[in-house]
């Protein structure tokens, strides 16, 4: 079964771009990014935009653009049994079109790659050159994923809340 991403969450105003890898199953099916209630995005970007987590998801989205925070996946499909990165298959990865979308974001500042696997895939496509030639920071931040079970949602969310505070103070 082919897995796909959604279209980029952004606007002129993006200053920070947060990437996954691609949606699990759960986002998937509810075609809302980070869907999974044991998913940390929410409650660490929740918290860090100081509004409650019962907000609506179009709430937290608007809101994030707001703070200047877009989301999109460095893939656009591949075929992943499940919902884990390390299930994707490799030969079946297409990749979404982060190097023109970046040229319609004139206050990107930071690039946040939600965990290995983010990382990896943005490296594999290149797209690090292109940050770095634009002059764009790019960070791996602790995955927000319930697979990741090392870090508990506090350790998540310091790691987390220190990038987005250096990230945007700038």
């Amino acid at each position: 079964m082919i897995d796909h991403s959604f279209s980029a969450v952004c606007n002129t105003n993006t200053e920070m771009l947060i990437l996954g890898s691609l949606p699990g199953k759960k986002s998937i099916a509810e075609q809302k990014y980070y869907a999974h209630p044991r998913n940390a995005l929410w409650p660490i970007l929740c918290d860090w935009m100081q509004v409650p987590i019962s907000l609506s998801y179009d709430k937290r989205i608007a809101t994030a653009l707001e703070c200047g925070i877009g989301f999109w996946d460095v893939v656009a499909q591949a075929e992943r049994p499940g919902s884990l990165d390390s299930d994707i298959k490799s030969s079946t990865i297409h990749f979404n079109p982060i190097d023109q979308l970046i040229p319609n974001l004139p206050r990107l500042k930071s690039i946040l790659l939600n965990g290995g696997a983010a990382m990896t895939l943005f490296k594999r496509a290149g797209f690090d050159h292109l940050a770095t030639e634009k002059g764009i920071h790019f960070v791996q931040l602790p995955s927000t994923s319930p697979a990741h079970a090392s870090m508990t949602l506090d350790e998540k969310r310091v790691a987390w809340h220190t990038v987005l505070i250096d990230t945007l103070k700038d």
